[in-house]
């Protein structure tokens, strides 16, 4: 009984004062917002690469640039930001000498904005690649056929569309709304301008809906030419992944180790690179978003610091100017464990609710974030607790104080208090 007029006399004190309860609840409210957020971000875009993980299948091993310790999870820059090591060469001595490979695909990515139109077509993924590269990722086509092996070898001038590329192709040409299959019908043998020069489109790919988005580009927004055009055209020997389909899952790690064996002896003892299997490359993948994902929430933390902060100011605030009426409950028997307890349910109250507005606040966000920054995100019962908590433990740590103050008011010099 005692505990539920505790709590009526928080939410009288707070509504006494919305203002300045909105204000102090602030801090609370943006540290649960955002803890709430990155972790549905980050459960949304764990759940996505794993799906892709498991599309690409469990019989691809994958070699690239940069050293990675995939114990720890630590790489070497050059993983992601330098030039890489890795050549054509290796991909040929893999093929020649690991029997376990079946086929593989050297892969680049391109510095080049396509056009299309005379439109610049902006948040694409240009890449150039052999076609083995469509039978190991096994993407359907919507229209058209990939390009061939004569079209590689001859060096013509041919790309395949992802759909999300040819989507946004559509889009920026003005022609009107169309389903995703007119508009690969539509595409199929028009020119588009990529590193300077027209390139005939053979294929699109179909959607992928499980197709891992980063911002505004992902998966479907490839676009596919030759390795051997894209080489005579920026006289770059370099790849950026080597794709390798393993001939049976149960012979992928001797096949990992083996090709590991084969790129360092063609590197000249140097392990410059990482072999990587769709297991491996899901714990680096986890392994860099909980770091990254600790050092963002660290920084939500200090809102929950501010948050606590301003919460025990307004309490000792409230403590002082309730002074009378604190000796009056004393007057009439309250404890000082009555007061204490009083006072932390205020303060308890204050950060709940605003880990409550928070938690709204990151729901809708979330949805917002899906829909207009194409981010997975998924808001979970987990984070719910976790951020509930948050709010509780801050109101009780930051409220003792102004709590204990209160308790320890002598009745008699309260009431005289003016």
């Amino acid at each position: 009984m005692l505990f539920i007029e505790n709590i009526k006399f928080a939410f009288t004190a707070l509504f006494n004062s919305k203002v300045r309860s909105l204000l102090t609840m602030l801090g609370v409210i943006i540290g649960v917002f955002s803890v709430s957020i990155l972790m549905a971000i980050g459960d949304g875009l764990k759940k996505e690469f794993g799906q892709q993980i498991q599309e690409l299948g469990s019989n691809i091993v994958v070699v690239t640039p940069g050293k990675i310790d995939i114990e720890s999870g630590n790489f070497n820059p050059s993983a992601s930001f330098g030039v890489s090591t890795l050549t054509e060469s290796d991909a040929e001595k893999i093929l020649e000498e690991v029997d376990l490979v079946e086929k593989n695909a050297p892969m680049t990515l391109l510095s080049a904005t396509p056009k299309y139109d005379d439109h610049e077509i902006l948040n694409l993924l240009p890449m150039s690649t052999s076609p083995t590269y469509f039978e190991i990722v096994e993407n359907e086509l919507a229209a058209g056929e990939y390009f061939t092996q004569q079209e590689f070898e001859e060096k013509q001038r041919v790309v395949v569309l992802g759909g999300g590329a040819a989507k946004k192709i559509i889009q920026n040409s003005e022609e009107g709304e169309q389903t995703d299959q007119e508009i690969a019908q539509e595409l199929i043998g028009k020119k588009l301008t990529l590193l300077g020069e027209d390139f005939l489109i053979t294929g699109v790919l179909k959607i992928r809906e499980e197709a891992l988005n980063f911002g505004s580009s992902d998966a479907n927004d490839v676009i596919v030419t030759p390795r051997s055009v894209a080489k005579e055209i920026t006289g770059e020997d370099v790849v950026y992944r080597i794709l390798n389909k393993i001939k049976s899952a149960e012979e992928v790690e001797n096949a990992k180790n083996r090709i590991r064996e084969v790129v360092k002896a063609n590197h000249k003892d140097v392990e410059d690179f990482s072999v990587l299997t769709q297991e491996d490359v899901l714990n680096v993948f986890n392994s860099f978003f909980s770091i990254l994902t600790q050092a963002v929430l660290s920084i939500a933390a200090i809102s929950l610091i501010v948050g606590g902060i301003g919460i025990m100011n307004i309490m000792l605030v409230s403590v002082t100017e309730r002074t009378k009426e604190i000796g009056l409950r004393k007057a009439i028997g309250a404890t000082n464990g009555n007061i204490l307890v009083q006072f932390l349910t205020e303060a308890s109250t204050l950060s709940i609710v605003g880990g409550i507005i928070g938690i709204l606040c990151a729901i809708g966000g979330g949805i917002l974030i899906q829909k207009f920054a194409n981010i997975p995100t998924i808001v979970s019962w987990k984070s719910f607790i976790i951020a509930f908590g948050i709010s509780v433990a801050t109101g009780i740590i930051f409220g003792i104080m102004p709590a204990s103050k209160a308790a320890r008011k002598h009745p008699i010099e309260a009431l005289r208090y003016e």
